[in-house]
């Protein structure tokens, strides 16, 4: 009886307990969810993102239907820059309370994280029409027109935002950044002041202050306020960033690189990206090529897609590494295959520049050069191809078959052209080109003759760019030369970084030119616009200006390519005469160059053509004309006419200029 009595208590004691456990409102897995939730929030207040995001997860296994922890999830997701999974997690919660508007407010800023402008407005106004004082759905609304770039609108949020709380730091500070940006500093300093006044223990009043020290070009001030935010918070990344900068500015270059290596503790993507980026650009400028490179490496591995970090590495890696470098073979692999993928969907002329950019960086690379032969023939450009299967076959020792075989297809067609034709007199006017072997037969490969060309400048000056990445203006001019550089019918001087617009001109008559062209670079986060002005050498003055404008990705490389398109398409023609016999000559203008038989060519004495003064165009005086040509049959880089001299004596010589016969006036 006795053992019967014990194991009755104990049945009793357990369905007990399971009664309690079944029927308490969370039970005490949810209070093991709670601890999870507080231990997160405390790592979320550190900046500890990730960890934070690990904790929460753990909460929510246990009670998937914990809304304020699906809550702070998003907000880490947010704070990482993981925008589309802030947004799933976001709306998660929202599944459990529809009406909660903390839970809005945080969408909205998701969503513009994400682009999704109009839809953050709807969800911001929906909840000022419920709760008109809600400060902060003001300051999304606030955030909207900032990045619409609607700055006064913006003041007038943060401004109905200080009437419901005024001593908002969110709102005071805005207000602050908004008026140092609009060039209102007195303005700009009352509201700094009122911020000093509520929140002097807050590290982000003194960035703020440090903001308007450099506007005042004041930097040893804006240390000071920057070290004073540091001791109050030791993990504010934003400020250490900006006090590496000014380092670097004062030329203390090891101590802006020693400060912001200290952010790559950071657990923010945005943040932990900016330090390597940061450290590998001061490394690079003092000359620390190989720390450069592992801190861009780094940066590459936090955004994969970053164009300026690559641009870096690959300028880095063609001047310092040699071509056989494995770095620089993993480089050139990327952009092969960047220009296959571009080549199966057709768009050609960009897989050209990325096998270009392959082969800059790995010189060896057979099947990126077979396949850049490829684009030309698909293009139409059958002599180039030939000619560029024809050096493969003759510098490699190992080509495929299919190499030896369109060899063979495409020799027919270039017995006939014209480079062969005039061989003779094109290696006497080159005597250094030498002629390519294919069989038994010699061939001039015509992409080598002499070209006419304009000579350029490129310039840039700092204080007309806005760039997302510090630092950049050397390399992206660099990169924008390489795209130039494509076109032969450019000879790039010079190009240079000048420290302001004034300082361009008299930079450009230091080294003769026709043109210089100032570019002026504007790069957000998530776009990039170019504008260049073309002016005259002689004179300085402005000749056209030009624009491009691209997001997503690769916008960089696409709005540099569509700018410098839009450049050399405005270009007039000019050429050259090559050779003649008797009353037939060769020039050095064909297809390439939108020449069609029938166009008609006036003939000017070498040197003699100048360029307009006014106008993108030329000049030359009546007496220098000595004829003209007449086209009677184009190649792809070549024609030949038929000569009429002007006048009694033949003046008409090798060397001597081409310029489009104007139409005769009608009127």
């Amino acid at each position: 009886m006795k053992i019967r009595g014990n194991l009755a208590k104990r049945i009793l004691v357990l369905v007990v307990s399971l009664f309690i456990i079944v029927h308490l409102p969370f039970g005490l897995g949810a209070e093991t969810a709670r601890e999870y939730l507080d231990q997160g929030q405390k790592s979320f207040d550190r900046g500890e993102y990730y960890q934070a995001i690990e904790i929460l997860k753990k909460s929510l296994k246990i009670n998937p239907d914990f809304i304020d922890a699906e809550f702070l999830l998003s907000w880490c997701y947010y704070q990482i820059g993981e925008c589309e999974e802030a947004l799933a997690h976001i709306q998660s919660a929202q599944k459990l309370d529809k009406n909660r508007f903390d839970l809005k407010n945080l969408e909205g800023n998701i969503l513009i994280c994400l682009g999704d402008l109009q839809k953050a407005r709807e969800i911001f106004e929906i909840v000022l029409k419920n709760e008109p004082n809600n400060i902060e759905s003001r300051f999304g609304l606030a955030e909207l027109e900032i990045t619409e770039s609607q700055k006064y609108k913006a003041q007038a949020q943060l401004k109905e935002a200080l009437k419901i709380a005024p001593q908002s730091k969110k709102a005071l500070l805005k207000l602050a950044e908004i008026n140092l940006q609009t060039g209102n500093h007195k303005q700009a300093l009352q509201f700094i002041e009122l911020a000093l006044k509520y929140h002097f223990d807050d590290p982000e009043v003194h960035y703020v202050q440090a903001l308007y020290y450099i506007d005042e070009k004041r930097p040893d001030r804006a240390i000071h306020f920057l070290q004073v935010a540091l001791s109050i918070n030791e993990n504010y990344y934003k400020a250490r960033e900006l006090l590496a900068k000014l380092y670097f500015e004062k030329g203390e270059g090891k101590l802006a690189i020693q400060t912001v290596e200290k952010n790559f503790l950071s657990q923010k993507t945005d943040d932990l990206y900016s330090a390597y980026y940061l450290s590998g650009m001061f490394k690079k400028a003092l000359d620390d090529f190989s720390g450069a490179l592992d801190d861009f490496a780094r940066a590459l591995r936090v955004k994969y897609d970053d164009e300026v970090s690559r641009i870096f590495t690959e300028t880095i890696a063609i001047a310092q590494l040699q071509p056989d470098d494995d770095l620089r073979k993993n480089l050139a692999n990327f952009h092969k295959d960047e220009a296959r993928l571009l080549m199966d969907k057709d768009y050609l002329s960009l897989a050209l520049l990325e096998n270009r950019r392959a082969l800059m960086l790995n010189p060896g690379l057979l099947d990126a050069r077979i396949a850049h032969a490829e684009i030309f023939r698909i293009l139409g450009y059958k002599f180039k191809y030939f000619f560029m299967l024809a050096v493969l076959k003759q510098n490699y020792s190992e080509t495929p078959a299919e190499v030896t075989d369109n060899l063979a297809l495409n020799t027919k067609d270039v017995l006939s052209s014209l480079s062969y034709k005039w061989r003779d007199s094109l290696k006497q006017l080159q005597p250094s080109t030498p002629l390519i072997k294919v069989n038994d037969e010699s061939f001039f490969d015509p992409y080598s003759v002499l070209r006419s060309q304009f000579s350029l400048q490129l310039f840039t000056a700092r204080d007309q760019n806005t760039l997302f990445h510090y630092g950049a203006e050397e390399v992206l001019l660099k990169y924008i030369q390489d795209i130039f550089s494509r076109h032969d019918q450019f000879d790039i001087r010079k190009s240079a970084v000048v420290d302001n617009q004034e300082d361009v001109f008299s930079e450009s008559r230091k080294n003769k030119s026709d043109y210089f062209l100032v570019f002026r670079i504007n790069e957000e986060e998530r776009s990039f616009s170019l504008i260049a002005d073309l002016y005259l050498s002689a004179t300085g003055r402005l000749i056209q200006s030009f624009d491009s404008f691209r997001t997503g990705n690769w916008r960089i490389r696409n709005g540099t390519d569509t700018l410098v398109n839009k450049i050399i398409k405005t270009f007039p023609l000019k050429g050259m005469l090559l050779a003649r016999s008797f009353n037939r000559a060769l020039a050095n203008l064909g297809l390439r160059d939108n020449v069609r038989e029938n166009d008609v060519f006036l003939i000017i004495k070498k040197n003699k053509l100048m360029p307009n003064k006014s106008e993108l165009g030329f000049d030359y005086a009546p007496d220098t004309v000595v004829g003209e040509l007449l086209i009677q049959r184009v190649d792809e880089t070549l024609s030949e006419g038929k000569i009429q001299k002007y006048g009694f004596f033949d003046f008409i010589n090798p060397y001597d200029e081409l310029v489009l016969k104007p139409a005769k006036d009608t009127g």
